[in-house]
């Protein structure tokens, strides 16, 4: 018969007590005294801001005023027994929608750019400069679908709006179809109520002409909305993080500028000058679109700008 081992015995014990005092003494302790595990390295000495890179799409598809279409407007949803599709915010995501109040891009101060007169819009695809056209010289017509309508794709479940150009008046024509897809119930207006997002809206036609100049020229085709979308975003981010812009094909490319400032996102930091966010804005705003989508050379690039210790600057 084995004797078992009084010294083991012993150190068990003396363990098992151990941790029962351990296991006592935690649950003892208030919520607030739990570990807090650190969010920078205990070596480091240096909070450092954390980095974005905004990789903008700048392929040519990005000029286009469609969507969806991978590769041509054809890809559109249709409508008949009359296409109206690339006229219809429903078909057509990209074109004009009254029931939303379209916006100027915001610059680097979060102030938003100036709206652009109906007769002199800017006519890029992708800048808010350079030419411009008046939209007053030819009629503007969007579809919108009547109320309950379930069915999108028939034409004649949609009310035609157009602004009408200066030679003809100048005032909102409303009209439909019937089931033969005759036209039916034209009026002129001089104001019209939309549904919006929080509120009802009444809108005169100088003020539809106005939300459709600005469509126009902030949001009418892929990298219009592209940019707006990050220039309300990025206008609201503060110096706590430094932000690097990029596109796809490398155009103009502006590195986490760590040298100026520690590249926070902010300009004239301690004084000195310094213009990183204006100058990202500045890259934003003057991207334009062309050739294909290098998609795996872009990620390649992405993948090589993380792998670098951007912090040791």
């Amino acid at each position: 018969m084995k004797t078992p081992n009084p010294s083991y015995a012993n150190i068990s014990h003396k363990a098992r007590a151990s941790l029962a005092a351990l296991l006592a003494t935690l649950m003892a302790l208030p919520v607030q005294a739990a570990i807090e595990i650190p969010d920078v390295p205990l070596q480091s000495g240096t909070v450092v801001p954390p980095n974005i890179l905004f990789i903008l799409d700048d392929s040519g598809s990005m000029s286009w005023d469609f969507m969806p279409g991978a590769s041509s407007s054809a890809e559109v949803p249709v409508t008949a027994p009359t296409a109206i599709q690339l006229r219809a915010y429903s078909r057509n995501t990209l074109y004009y929608n009254p029931h939303i109040t379209y916006l100027p891009w915001r610059n680097a101060n979060g102030s938003f750019m100036a709206s652009t007169p109906y007769d002199v819009v800017f006519n890029s695809n992708t800048l808010a400069s350079g030419g411009t056209i008046s939209l007053a010289t030819g009629d503007r017509t969007f579809f919108v679908p009547k109320p309950a309508t379930t069915d999108f794709a028939d034409s004649r479940n949609y009310f035609e709006y157009t602004l009408r150009s200066d030679a003809n008046g100048g005032l909102l024509r409303r009209r439909e179809r019937d089931a033969a897809n005759a036209i039916i119930n034209t009026v002129n207006l001089t104001e019209e109520t939309w549904d919006l997002p929080i509120t009802d809206v009444t809108r005169t036609v100088a003020q539809e002409r106005a939300n459709f100049a600005n469509w126009y020229t902030f949001h009418r085709t892929r990298t219009k909305v592209a940019k707006a979308g990050a220039s309300f975003a990025f206008s609201e981010l503060g110096d706590n993080i430094r932000v690097g812009f990029n596109t796809i094909w490398q155009r103009s490319p502006y590195d986490i500028p760590v040298g100026q400032d520690f590249g926070r996102f902010r300009d004239n930091g301690g004084g000195l000058g310094f213009t990183n966010r204006s100058t990202w804005f500045d890259r934003l705003f003057n991207a334009t679109a062309s050739n294909g989508t290098p998609l795996r050379a872009a990620l390649d690039r992405a993948g090589t700008y993380f792998s670098q210790d951007v912090a040791s600057g």
